[in-house]
């Protein structure tokens, strides 16, 4: 590997870590919040609604900029100015503050969403993309684990502020590390970009890539319906456990790892189709399980639905990167959209359903989702993968999206 590589791998590791860190650090003080600002489950859950909603609507025009500022120079400018609007959140004087602040940190972040993947396209050798890539992903996946669980302990320990303080002073020096690792961006790679306009209403008239985006925001919305509110339930009777190993709970997410790769497997042997169907039911069936007292059967069930989301995730990845009739970035960036204002919406909505009908109700409204995302995947009918190969490395920025 050579030094250059090393830097970009590193440091787009860090971008990562940092990035997923911080947007989902919130997620795990969503009871800690509730009861700070005697505000309901739901209202506390537009603190992670609105960085990811922010995020979603920014991710496409923050990779337009990008083309004419230089990836490398976005990138670095999103990481520094997302971590110090982390930080800001802490001193927030009142709740709707705080929403402001987290959602222009979604704003913030968005620009390394959104260029991640061109930038190592353009970095790194077609041939060792792949491992590359891996690494940044695995960067989005610790992030997103390790600032919940940190932010659950702190904030049980020593109060929301200070919980948001430590995950925005940490990604402020992760921030300053990437920018200085990561090299510059290549010179042709600030050569004006492709006319958006033909691209975009190339890729919007194909129904196809449109239902993949649907399935992406359905199941994310369940994935995060299900993280944002469990914790609720496991604070209150009959279980009444600790906050702290409330938050051990996000430790389930290396279950993903392990639904990633055997959707890897299972899309090379089956059509995406199905195997959007199997994994989506998996998610749904492991939801029910949620539903009894029974808190082996509730941490069975969650690892079960992790398993399920992340390679249900994957294979719909897998299929937009297969079909993009034009611009494969935008495709992926139209993914990451309906994604994201999937996991803002369906979460904001899961509020409301938990806030009314407590758990039983929240259970069915996750299997509900994932059950639409599977009913809607056997729909699909992916082209050919022999024109993807010539497409962009950039086609799997959808890939980036666990965390």
């Amino acid at each position: 590997m050579t030094a250059n590589r090393r830097r970009v791998s590193l440091g787009l590791f860090l971008c990562g870590l940092v990035t997923f860190g911080a947007v989902y650090s919130g997620q795990s003080l969503l009871p800690v919040l509730a009861t700070a600002w005697r505000i309901t489950p739901g209202e506390a859950s537009l603190t992670v609604s609105v960085t990811t909603g922010a995020l979603a609507v920014f991710v496409i025009p923050a990779s337009l900029l990008a083309d004419r500022l230089g990836r490398s120079r976005a990138m670095a400018a999103s990481v520094l100015a997302g971590s110090v609007l982390t930080l800001a959140g802490a001193a927030s004087k009142s709740y709707p503050m705080l929403l402001v602040l987290r959602g222009l940190a979604g704003v913030a972040f968005a620009g390394v969403v959104a260029v991640a993947m061109g930038y190592l396209a353009e970095q790194v050798p077609a041939g060792q993309l792949g491992s590359a890539a891996g690494l940044y992903v695995a960067g989005n996946s610790v992030g997103g684990m390790v600032g919940r669980v940190l932010s659950a302990t702190c904030g049980d320990l020593l109060g929301w502020r200070a919980a948001l303080a430590i995950a925005g002073l940490l990604a402020l020096v992760g921030a300053f590390a990437a920018v200085r690792i990561l090299p510059a961006s290549a010179p042709h790679a600030d050569r004006p970009p492709a006319p958006l306009w033909p691209l975009l209403k190339q890729n919007l008239s194909d129904l196809v890539l449109l239902r993949l985006c649907l399935i992406g925001g359905l199941a994310i919305s369940a994935f995060v319906t299900a993280y944002n509110f469990l914790g609720f339930r496991l604070l209150a009777a009959p279980f009444a456990l600790p906050a702290t190993l409330v938050g051990l709970i996000f430790l389930t997410y290396v279950a993903g790892t392990a639904g990633s790769a055997i959707c890897g497997r299972l899309t090379d042997r089956f059509p995406h189709r199905y195997v959007l169907l199997m994994t989506a039911a998996v998610a749904a069936l492991a939801a029910v399980l949620t539903l009894p007292d029974s808190l082996p059967l509730i941490l069975i069930g969650l690892i079960a639905l992790t398993a399920g989301f992340f390679a249900s995730n994957s294979a719909a990845t897998a299929a937009v990167s297969l079909r993009s009739p034009g611009g494969a970035a935008l495709a992926g960036g139209l993914y990451t959209f309906g994604y994201y204002l999937g996991a803002s919406v369906g979460g904001t909505v899961g509020g409301m359903v938990y806030g009314a009908a407590g758990w039983t109700a929240t259970a069915w409204y996750i299997a509900a989702l994932f059950l639409a995302a599977g009913l809607l995947g056997l729909t699909i009918r992916v082209g050919s993968a022999t024109s993807s190969r010539q497409r962009e490395p950039a086609a799997v920025t959808g890939r980036t999206m666990p965390e």
